[in-house]
C-alpha cells in the first residue's frame, strides 16, 4: 500500500471543516492531520510538523484574504507544503494573488 498525503484542512467555517475532513478521509490514499480556522494555527502546526498538502480557505475571516498571507508565509519556509487554494470567491486578481503568493 502506497503512503497516505498528509492534509492540513485550512477552513474557518466549522460545518465545511467536519464534512470536508470526513470527505477527504473516506478517500485511502489521503489523511487530514489536522483542521484549523485560522492563519496562526496554520502557520503554527506547519512549523511543527511535516505536511504534504495545505488545503487553503483564502477567506479564513471576512473580506480580509488571510489565507493568501498564510499561503505566501508557508511558502517561505525551509521545507514548504504544496498548498491548494479553496474559494468561493472568483474575482480575477483574487485568484492571481494566490497563484502569485505561491498556491496552485
Amino acid at each position: 500500500m502506497n503512503e497516505q498525503i498528509g492534509i492540513l484542512l485550512v477552513e474557518d467555517d466549522p460545518v465545511w471543516r467536519t464534512m470536508l475532513t470526513k470527505f477527504l478521509n473516506c478517500e485511502p490514499d489521503l489523511k487530514v492531520l489536522h483542521a484549523v480556522a485560522t492563519k496562526e494555527e496554520t502557520l503554527a502546526y506547519c512549523s511543527r510538523h511535516n505536511v504534504d498538502i495545505v488545503l487553503m480557505d483564502l477567506n479564513l475571516t471576512e473580506k480580509n484574504l488571510d489565507g493568501i498571507e498564510a499561503t505566501l508565509e508557508l511558502s517561505l519556509m525551509a521545507h514548504p507544503p504544496k498548498v491548494i487554494a479553496l474559494t468561493s470567491l472568483d474575482q480575477e486578481n483574487v485568484i492571481l494573488d494566490a497563484f502569485t503568493a505561491g498556491a496552485i
